[in-house]
C-alpha cells in the first residue's frame, strides 16, 4: 500500500518537473545600455506589452533615466512616435531581435538594429547630445519583469496525482477489517 502511495507520488513529480515554465503575456522587460566610443553615458528603461515566441510591437517604451542634458520625464512613451519601428522577437522569455526607432523632435531612441541608424542609441536633438552603443544586441541588456507562471498542464497534473493518492487511500480503509 505504502509501496502505491510513494510510485503515485514519484509519478506526479516527475511529471510536474517535466513541464517547461510558461511566461504570462504580455511581457515586460527593463533595459540597459552604457555608450562607447564617443558617445559615452548609460541609458534606461522599460518596455512593456511584448508577446512570448512571437514577433510583436511594444505597448509602450519609456526612457526612465539617461546621463545627457534634460531630465526624462518617466512617462515619456517613445511608442507614441514610433511608426513603423517597433518590432521586438521573443523567444521563451528573451528578447531575441530588435528593430525599434522613435523620435519626436526632441529625443531620438534606436534599439536593436534599424537601417541607417546607430544602434542603441538616445538623443536630446535639441543638445545634439547623445549616449550611443554600437553594439547591437550585444551592446544592451533586456531583463524580463514577468515573473514565470505555472502552466494550466502542470497544475492539472499536481491536482490528479493528488487525487490518486486520496482514492489510494480511500480504498485502502475500506478493505481493512473492522
Amino acid at each position: 500500500m505504502r509501496t502505491a502511495i510513494a510510485a503515485a507520488a514519484a509519478v506526479a513529480i516527475a511529471l510536474i518537473a517535466a513541464g517547461q515554465p510558461a511566461f504570462a503575456d504580455p511581457l515586460d522587460f527593463d533595459f540597459t545600455f552604457t555608450g562607447n566610443a564617443s558617445f559615452p553615458g548609460t541609458v534606461s528603461g522599460e518596455i512593456e506589452g511584448l508577446t512570448n515566441n512571437a514577433t510583436s510591437a511594444a505597448t509602450a517604451l519609456f526612457v526612465t533615466s539617461s546621463t545627457i542634458a534634460s531630465p526624462i520625464s518617466p512617462t515619456y512613451n517613445t511608442v507614441q512616435n514610433a511608426p513603423g519601428f517597433n518590432s521586438f522577437t521573443v523567444a521563451n522569455g528573451v528578447i531575441t531581435a530588435v528593430s525599434f526607432y522613435a523620435n519626436n523632435g526632441t529625443y531620438a531612441l534606436t534599439l536593436g538594429t534599424v537601417e541607417g541608424e546607430v544602434a542603441n542609441r538616445f538623443q536630446n536633438l535639441s543638445a545634439v547630445e547623445a549616449t550611443a552603443n554600437f553594439e547591437g544586441l550585444s551592446g544592451i541588456t533586456f531583463t524580463p519583469v514577468a515573473q514565470p507562471v505555472p502552466e494550466p498542464g502542470s497544475l492539472a497534473l499536481l491536482g490528479t496525482g493528488l487525487l490518486a493518492l486520496g482514492l489510494v487511500g480511500f480504498a485502502s480503509r475500506r478493505r481493512r477489517p473492522d
